[in-house]
């Protein structure tokens, strides 16, 4: 696959970029911040990914149009927020995609992939992240959301049905990252209540609640009060306007005088009740008023914010003391459920091993070229002579340089594996490759390679560093001055 042209539109802001089909630099010629790991997460915004906006841009309000080539097929994929449309270049044909949910439906549609665990764990090849790229070796966060899984993708490549097990280990290990999380908290609520010596803590959520409910009664209290007077008042004016409804008179000493509701003598005070009325409507206000308050006060502690964007003044010891205070651990049972989870994944794993591995050759063929590739990059004696060291757990001690160019063989040696096995060229997108502890020397050694390895591929690096800097030509420069989205760069 490769990416001819990328078009970027925010509100009045519009870039167009065209790129080679051999290597690409965007630079910025030494001037940090200028938007250069933004773009590059949004090439991929681009192609559906669910990616994380950057400070000062909200990539769901920017328009994309990417022009890609795949085995030779020009597509043109637009993406507004949650639509992805195809089309081919011509417009004899086009197809709408809804994301996040029929993301992978469109990346295995392009890629013509059977199977979505080979397309789930495309951008883990095709991209290395500033940060959690450098880290990355065989399993783990792309960027955001997305992992890569060498488990998942060699025995997607062999369609060995995993599915079961893969679903199992994420259920447990979803388990082993809460129950290590309730133990973290509890561990920094005795670390706090010993700095604090052992305070004693009111809830301050509780606290509001109990408040609230107590302003609730008195707010029923007073709706029922009114609710009497005004049935009272009603009453007492039906009755009376029902009795000079009837024209009735009374014969005095003066002669016949009509009943009126005006004349008529009643010991129950009209005016009084409506004076009265009124003054609990006025208290009803100051209650309503005091518990909107109270709850927007307690939505300020639940939730951090609150709706009217009012400053309630909550003091942030109170708020601290109130979540910890809220902690209520059985620790010996939490530590009793995770031993087990633990037990559980280690079972997971030995049989997801074992299914794997059983006569699937494209093992042994990423392990031997990641070993040539790391013998081409001087870092062989870091990788171990057992085939399965593509799985490994054991990173500890490689850092730097030396862990940078492990990265490297691996990404390149599992590339050409799926190559082959997909009949589709992949991209590589590198984020900060020198910005990473790499001397010159080292810099040079993984350009040569890069080159030299992936002559047939499309490879776009981002760096402060000029074209000069990696001591490799570049078949397209792109130099950033201020922002990822800007014209005429």
């Amino acid at each position: 696959m490769v990416i001819e042209k990328l078009i970027l539109e925010e509100s009045t802001n519009t870039a167009s970029d065209s790129f080679s089909r051999k290597f690409n630099l965007i630079t910025s010629n030494e001037v940090n911040s200028t938007g250069k790991s933004t773009y590059c997460r949004l090439i991929f915004y681009a192609l559906g990914y669910t990616i994380p906006s950057t400070e000062g841009i909200n990539f769901d309000r920017v328009d994309t149009t990417i022009k890609i080539e795949i085995n030779g097929q020009k597509l043109i994929v637009k993406r507004t927020s949650k639509i992805l449309s195809v089309k081919s270049e011509d417009g004899a044909w086009s197809k709408i995609f809804t994301l996040p949910d029929e993301h992978i439906s469109f990346i295995a549609y392009i890629f013509n992939l059977d199977n979505l665990r080979i397309a789930s764990n495309l951008l883990g090849l095709m991209y290395i992240d500033q940060e959690k790229g450098w880290t990355l070796l065989n399993r783990g966060k792309v960027i955001g959301n997305n992992r890569f899984s060498i488990d998942e993708l060699v025995s997607a490549l062999k369609n060995i049905d995993c599915e079961d097990l893969f679903k199992e280990r994420d259920a447990i290990e979803r388990e082993i990252d809460k129950y290590n999380a309730m133990l973290n908290m509890n561990s920094i609520k005795e670390d706090y209540y010993e700095n604090n010596n052992n305070l004693e803590v009111v809830t301050l959520g509780d606290d509001i609640k109990k408040k609230i409910a107590s302003v609730q009664l008195a707010i029923q209290n007073i709706k029922q009060s009114i609710d009497e007077i005004t049935k009272v008042i009603k009453q007492d004016k039906s009755f009376f306007e029902y009795i000079e409804a009837m024209s009735l008179y009374v014969k005095t000493s003066d002669g016949l005088v009509k009943v009126t509701k005006d004349n008529i003598e009643n010991s129950c005070n009209i005016e009084y009740l409506k004076a009265e009325k009124s003054l609990l409507m006025n208290s009803l206000s100051r209650l309503e008023g005091e518990k909107a308050k109270l709850v927007r006060e307690y939505e300020s502690v639940i939730y951090g914010t609150n709706l009217f964007k009012e400053n309630i003044t909550i003091d942030t010891e109170k708020k601290i003391n109130s979540a910890l205070s809220s902690i209520n651990i059985d620790v010996e049972a939490i530590k009793d459920l995770l031993k087990q989870a633990k037990k559980e994944h280690e079972g997971n794993k030995s049989q997801i091993k074992a299914k794997i591995r059983q006569g699937n050759e494209y093992i042994s063929q990423i392990y031997e070229l990641f070993l040539k590739f790391a013998q081409q990059l001087n870092v062989e004696e870091s990788i171990s002579n057992k085939i399965d060291y593509i799985f490994t757990d054991n990173l500890k001690g490689k850092t730097g340089a030396q862990f940078q160019k492990l990265i490297i063989a691996y990404k390149v040696a599992v590339i050409k594996i799926v190559e082959k096995v997909i009949n589709t060229k992949l991209f590589l997108v590198i984020d900060s490759l020198k910005a990473k502890e790499l001397d010159d020397k080292n810099t040079k050694q993984i350009m040569e390679f890069l080159q030299r390895e992936l002559s047939d591929n499309q490879v776009i690096i981002a760096s402060i560093y000029s074209q000069k800097d990696f001591f490799v030509g570049f078949d397209t420069v792109i130099i950033f001055k201020n922002k990822a989205i800007e014209p005429g760069k």
